[in-house]
């Protein structure tokens, strides 16, 4: 199976498709756990690091579910990249993805296995769409952007008028935490005219008043204490 695994990265990392961010964090989600480890071992990447703290979640998800471990990391890897990438397997390697997983004594044992040494994925693993933040409507990306002007108009549209202006995006921000991370002052004023609740935590448990405080974006910091 480790030669079809090892075929598989490959295709995955040269792939020019266009796999969506849910596609590429489990790519590396099951990448890490099939050389590294199940769970990651550091801590959780901070607030800022949209990126890096998706990839850590969706290692962690997925190496806590029961019954994962190295061969059924590559197993599922080698099937996500024949549904999702194209990956087909050639004649000469036919037959080897079916040998059942092996567990080490520590594992049989009720112990967790020893870390492999880590092996880096570099972004051909992830593919070159794979973006930093997933805007979950209109009102995000204009948060993100900070065109104050657009926002304005956005909100004062039919369209607008009916957005959430408090839902989450894929990472837990709402539009007002993305436009005070930023340091989009205007854009921040837009949507707490429109009535954006700033008392709204993220998965971290910052406020967006706290997320100014700590990139010390002052001038949010006054609209929102």
């Amino acid at each position: 199976m480790e030669s079809v695994f090892q075929e598989a990265v490959k295709h995955v990392g040269s792939s020019q498709g266009s796999a969506g961010n849910e596609t590429l964090l489990q790519v590396y989600a099951l990448y890490k756990i099939a050389t590294v480890y199940n769970r990651p071992e550091g801590a959780r990447p901070g607030m800022f690091d949209l990126k890096g703290k998706a990839k850590w979640s969706a290692w962690d998800r997925l190496g806590s579910e029961e019954g994962m471990n190295s061969d059924v990391a590559k197993r599922r890897y080698i099937q996500l990249a024949e549904e999702k990438f194209g990956f087909r397997i050639g004649p000469e390697l036919q037959g080897l993805t079916t040998e059942p997983p092996q567990l080490s004594s520590s594992t049989r044992a009720g112990q967790p296995p020893k870390p492999k040494p880590e092996r880096m994925v570099g972004v051909s693993m992830l593919a070159s769409d794979f973006v930093d933040e997933a805007p979950a409507s209109r009102v995000h990306e204009l948060a993100i952007a900070g065109d104050s002007k657009q926002l304005e108009e956005f909100l004062a549209s039919p369209e607008g008028q009916g957005t959430d202006l408090n839902a989450r995006d894929s990472y837990g921000y709402t539009a007002l935490h993305l436009a005070t991370d930023r340091g989009h002052a205007a854009a921040v004023k837009a949507l707490l005219a429109a009535g954006a609740d700033q008392s709204i935590p993220d998965e971290d448990g910052h406020l967006a008043l706290d997320l100014a405080r700590l990139a010390e974006h002052e001038e949010i910091v006054a609209l929102l204490a």
